[in-house]
């Protein structure tokens, strides 16, 4: 009490410019500079305007205070504040109150020096975007310990700068013990940071630091100071030897090559996928995604609308149910482009169809359409048919490492023309379908002339029969082929492809060639029967063929035909 106000010493004044702090006056001036110097934050009242005495409380609903930054604030429940008879006087740990504040008049001081909850500062200011250097240091911490020291070193700054006499501190609570024990074990320097240092340079550092050491049983008993919050372990306090020590100080280790290759970035799963990508491009595909949805009669038509693949919340009526297979959203983009007057060769979309909610019931399947209208080219118009898919299904298998000496069948969903479709199969599993539209699927569309498709299931492709898509080595006879042609009566349910693969099992190492150039299905031909024409290449590797011998692979042909129902014509 009995203080004089008035602006602070100049030696005071250039102290708190060089930190960037605006001088006011010596009493704010005052514990402005303890809380940059110390990080002991303070705030004096001027006594003879507060009313009552003043407790500290949660904010009521509605409060407001007229702070020090010239801004008013409404305050909420949880918010600490100080407060007297006449209402809250101070933002505790943030922000005091004009209504309180000291000026050229005060005379008589209250101050006061406290300890707040961090997070509950935190808080406080983050609700009302106050940012002051009380909030800033206190929601970080502050040293416990500084309470008591920090009050008497303002107190006398006070009395030595504006006069007056000091009363007798009022303290309430109690100074809380944050000090923390941790061991660190000698050898953790050189584990953990890379740098062996004694046990007399690692105590030296710590105790430099405020650290209480002590050597026991061949490690340190570590005892935190109570303004170092951080360190909370031992890796802590490797790294305060360390940041001392210097970390440009830490030898350079080159690190131990492994003893085994690191498992690929991409399985298997995703390579297969990456190469029918570009395999597709390549082809001059364009590639399209489409959604995953479509409406109730798409699904139906594709082979799919069981009532446990529709959605619960669809996004619209026309996305209803889970798709069965890309081609839907393929067929629509290409007939949207189509009305707009673009010509495009064909699309691809590489993606999940869903054929149960099962977790196996999704396989990844790459899709691709091909135009119905022909291409306008020097050349002549062209348009896509049955071969152009069956060739772009080749390719592809051919860039997944596949088999591509595969029989072709009509096993093919109802979507694909019963006539105009043929299908791959490895074992009993699909691996790929491809031809004509079903005309009525066509309608659905709009297609006036149907368009070609094709799918290829890749999560039922086999291992890859070959690494990478380099050509085999040239090996070639110098021996004279041999051509024989044979007609055969077969089923009509016999497929060309099965009659094939029959005719190169008969002699895997002289046949190397089967093609079918004749199929009559006439009038001449009994019921239930048509004849397949084909040419059988041989080709002698060691010597030239003898006349005996290449009637045995005769025989052999027509045995192996035989087996399917067929005979000679």
């Amino acid at each position: 009490m009995g203080v004089k106000n008035g602006p602070s010493p100049e030696w005071l004044q250039q102290q708190l410019r060089a930190v960037g702090l605006r001088p006011i006056s010596a009493l704010v001036d005052i514990t402005n500079f303890f809380t940059m110097d110390r990080a002991r934050p303070l705030h004096v009242f001027d006594a003879d305007k507060i009313k009552g005495a003043l407790i500290v409380r949660d904010a009521h609903k509605g409060e407001k205070l007229d702070a020090l930054n010239d801004k008013s604030y409404e305050l909420a429940p949880g918010m600490v504040v100080i407060a007297d008879d006449n209402g809250v006087q101070s933002l505790a740990g943030v922000v005091g109150g004009v209504a309180t504040s000291c000026d050229e008049n005060t005379v008589n001081v209250l101050l006061e020096a406290a300890l707040w909850d961090a997070a509950n500062i935190a808080r406080t200011g983050r609700d009302l975007q106050i940012n002051s250097d009380a909030r800033y240091r206190f929601e970080r911490g502050v040293d416990p310990k500084a309470v008591i020291s920090g009050l008497d070193a303002a107190a006398q700054m006070i009395v030595e700068l504006c006069g007056g006499q000091v009363s007798a501190a009022v303290i309430a609570g109690a100074e809380p013990d944050n000090a923390r024990n941790y061991t660190l074990r000698t050898d953790r320097c050189k584990t953990l940071g890379g740098i062996d240092l004694s046990i007399a340079q690692q105590s030296k550092i710590l105790m430099d630091l405020g650290f209480i050491v002590v050597a026991k049983d061949g490690a340190l008993q570590v005892t935190t100071p109570s303004w170092r919050h951080d360190v909370m372990g031992e890796a802590d306090l490797v790294e305060e030897i360390l940041r001392i020590h210097g970390f440009d100080n830490i030898p350079p280790v080159s690190v131990p090559m492994a003893d085994t290759v690191p498992a690929p970035g991409v399985n298997d799963n995703q390579r297969r996928v990456l190469r029918a990508r570009r395999a597709l491009a390549a082809q001059g595909l364009l590639e399209s995604v489409t959604w995953s949805f479509v409406k109730e009669s798409e699904a139906k038509v594709f082979g799919g609308g069981a009532d446990n693949l529709k959605l619960v919340n669809p996004i619209s009526t026309d996305m209803s149910d889970m798709r069965p297979t890309p081609l839907p959203g393929l067929l629509a983009a290409l007939q949207n482009n189509f009305n707009r007057g673009i010509r495009l060769d064909g699309l691809f979309e590489i993606g999940p169809a869903f054929l149960s909610p099962a977790p196996d019931g999704q396989q990844t399947r790459a899709a691709w359409v091909r135009s119905p209208a022909p291409q306008r080219h020097w050349q002549g118009n062209q348009s896509a048919d049955v071969m152009t898919v069956k060739a772009d299904v080749v390719a592809i298998l051919n860039a997944l490492g596949q088999n591509t000496d595969l029989p072709v069948t009509r096993d093919v969903p109802g979507y694909y023309h019963p006539g105009r479709a043929g299908a791959i199969y490895v074992g009993k599993n699909p691996i790929a379908y491809f031809g004509e539209l079903h005309p009525e699927v066509c309608g659905l569309y709009d297609f006036k002339t149907a368009p070609v498709v094709a799918e290829i299931i890749l999560d039922n492709l086999p291992p890859p029969t070959k690494k990478g898509n380099a050509k085999p080595l040239l090996d070639a006879s110098v021996l004279q082929p041999v051509s024989r042609d044979f007609a055969f009566v077969v089923p009509q349910a016999l497929s060309a492809g099965e009659l094939v693969k029959a005719v190169k099992l008969a002699d895997r190492n002289l046949i190397t060639g089967v093609d079918v150039f004749d199929v009559y299905e006439g009038n001449k031909m009994a019921a239930g029967e048509k004849s397949l024409a084909i040419s059988v290449t041989i080709q002698p590797k060691d010597k030239t063929l003898t006349d005996v011998e290449i009637e045995n692979i005769a025989k052999a042909v027509i045995t192996a035909a035989e087996k399917l129902g067929g005979r000679i014509r």
